[in-house]
């Protein structure tokens, strides 16, 4: 039975993995629309497109990461070309359909056709969050230059392991005019492989380099001079904590941790593969430098290392460790030993770490080191296999409720529907562990026409998948009541729209006065940062203690504290319209509209002079 697994079972089947894995990662992951960092990266191209619309907006009057991106600019070309719908849809769905390529290129770049597929699919069997309060995710299904510099990051360090730097570095220039943040590991481990003596020289210029950078005070490299006071780190604190370690669960801390050590585990299990041991060890390197570095810039309160946001590597980071993972279990030279060593870690992981995805990995794991080395049923149900088999079931029942978690809280299947999206969801995890074990152990041969068929249906749900992801309404049609709103209201007005952030920035195309999507730039400035907590409490203020500031009679009955919320807003001369949801009779004017119903207006200025 040596080598069955990989002669009969992936050989024949990696398509269809593949493509289930592909179909499953899409259905999971469906196309979010205009939600979290996509709302402002959408405002930034819009702000591209006429400046004019947003020079008031305290969101870009200070500077926004955006800044930093030649992503904006793209983005309104194809705003121009296809509207705001149709640029978003387009770029979420190359996206990530270039991610999962440049994925795919990587783990071809560490192993061989059949290993490949495994680190593949296991890396989008696995929840993709990194960092706090699982806020962000590699491969995000919704538009921001992460993904694309995420794919180009992907590209680079497949160049660097494989001996080619010009592509390197070239796909690293591409990923940094996209997202630098996201962008930095993928040079840094370029200038790790290098020999000593090119590695000292570059480290040297890049200092210098730096320094230079410093004394000419070029945004953002003079701000490693500058520090948090108190007022503005409050501000931080309160919009941005995720960004700083002080505030960060003990949990992920260790989930971070633990990434790393399996990164320098896979010097020890990583067998024959040279080039995942040389990339592992390069990352570990990387990380553990860019993570000390971010702890040392928050205990001095320093800016910049504060901005750079330096606990970003970990994106990459993870899926290093599930390589490192797929590596070990499937390296033919990896002695027993270790492949214990390795079980132990994961549960250590699980236990110490309260890293769930360990469980997910040990699933994978045991599924392929059962099958791969061709231990029989009489064997696994030894005694002595007691650690490895409770890892194993407990990973099971630990992959099929996680997985149905995720398919329900993203409301993919109506809730009477519970029993069976337990087990649809959890599809091509029971495919990639149990069965493939149940398969390849009861020596079952398919014949090359079923095969076909088989890897014919992987390719239909995945394109069912990523049809799936496609087929989502226009959130921005067209509104004549939008447009007379926007007839009425000047261009370069500040706004208050009570509702979201999209409303004023992609709805109406007009500053908002403030809004807590605007604390992602309180990184870049004091003075904004002040700002927009003062500009926040007076709205907190204007609402009440537990109430919205609607005009609509069902949730104010009381008309003249509707009225004294509204007129204490424009008090503030920043601020030109307030616009609200529902009929007022304290309204300049009404207007219908297609979305949202109807809004009532107020000329804040009018008011003052009044």
């Amino acid at each position: 039975m040596k080598n069955f697994y990989s002669s009969c079972i992936l050989k024949d089947f990696g398509l269809f993995w593949a493509c289930m894995s592909v179909a499953i990662w899409f259905l999971a992951r469906p196309y979010e629309g205009m939600v979290h960092d996509a709302i402002f990266y959408a405002a930034d191209a819009l702000n591209h497109l006429s400046r004019e619309n947003f020079k008031q907006d305290l969101f870009f009057s200070y500077g926004t990461q955006g800044d930093y991106s030649i992503f904006g600019w793209a983005y309104s070309y194809l705003i121009e070309v296809c509207g705001l719908d149709g640029a978003t849809l387009l770029l979420a769905i190359l996206g990530k359909l270039v991610w999962l390529g440049s994925l795919l290129y990587l783990c071809l770049a560490l192993f061989s056709w059949e290993r490949a597929v495994i680190a593949f699919s296991s890396i989008l069997i696995i929840h993709p969050y990194y960092g706090a309060y699982k806020i962000f995710s590699y491969g995000e299904p919704f538009v921001t230059p992460r993904i694309w510099a995420e794919a180009a990051s992907l590209l680079s360090l497949s160049f660097f392991v494989g001996g080619n730097a010009i592509k390197g570095w070239g796909a690293s220039l591409v990923a940094f005019s996209l997202h630098p943040l996201m962008a930095l590991p993928g040079p840094m481990v370029g200038v790790f492989l290098l020999s000593p003596s090119r590695r000292n020289k570059a480290i040297v210029g890049g200092v210098f380099i730096f320094l230079g950078l410093w004394i000419a005070r070029l945004d953002p490299f003079f701000r490693i001079s500058s520090f948090f006071d108190k007022e503005w780190l409050s501000v931080v604190e309160a919009r941005n904590a995720y960004v700083l370690f002080r505030a960060w669960p003990i949990e992920d801390v260790a989930q971070a941790f633990f990434w790393l050590v399996l990164l320098l585990g896979a010097q020890v299990w990583g067998g024959g593969h040279d080039r995942l041991k040389k990339l592992c060890w390069a990352l570990a390197c990387v990380g553990a430098l860019l993570l000390v570095a971010w702890v040392i810039g928050d205990g001095l309160n320093n800016v910049l290392l504060t901005q750079l946001q330096l606990w970003r590597v970990l994106w990459i980071v993870k899926i290093a460790a599930i390589l490192s993972v797929v590596g070990g279990i499937t390296s033919d030279s990896t002695s027993a030993e270790n492949r214990k060593n390795f079980f132990i870690l994961a549960a250590a992981m699980f236990l110490f770490g309260g890293e769930t995805t360990s469980l997910v990995l040990a699933l994978v794991a045991v599924a392929m080191s059962l099958v791969w080395k061709g231990t029989s049923p009489q064997q696994f149900f030894k005694a002595e296999n007691l650690l490895i088999k409770g890892i194993f079931f407990v990973a099971i029942v630990h992959a099929l409720s996680e997985t149905q978690y995720n398919f329900q809280s993203l409301r993919l299947l109506a809730s009477e529907a519970g029993f069976i999206s337990f087990f649809a969801s959890s599809l091509i995890i029971i495919f990639g562990g149990g069965f493939i074990v149940a398969v390849a152990l009861r020596r079952v041969y398919f014949p090359a026409r079923a095969r076909c068929v088989l890897n014919a249906i992987g390719v239909f749900f995945a394109a069912a998948g990523i049809f799936s992801f496609c087929n989502k309404k226009n959130e921005f049609p067209q509104d004549l009541g939008v447009g007379a709103l926007k007839s009425f209201i000047p261009v370069g007005s500040v706004v208050h729209w009570d509702g979201e952030a999209v409303d004023s920035w992609l709805y109406l195309g007009r500053a908002i006065y403030a809004s807590p999507l605007q604390g992602a730039s309180a990184l870049f400035d004091r003075d904004m940062s002040l700002e927009l907590k003062r500009r926040l409490t007076r709205l907190q203020v204007a609402r009440g203690s537990k109430n919205p500031l609607f005009l609509a009679k069902e949730y104010f009955p009381n008309k003249s504290l509707m009225l004294s919320g509204v007129e204490f807003l424009c008090e503030d001369e920043i601020l030109d319209f307030v616009i609200l949801r529902g009929k007022s009779d304290y309204s300049d004017t009404q207007f219908i509209l297609s979305k949202g119903g109807v809004v009532s207006v107020f000329d804040c200025g009018k008011r003052r002079n009044s």
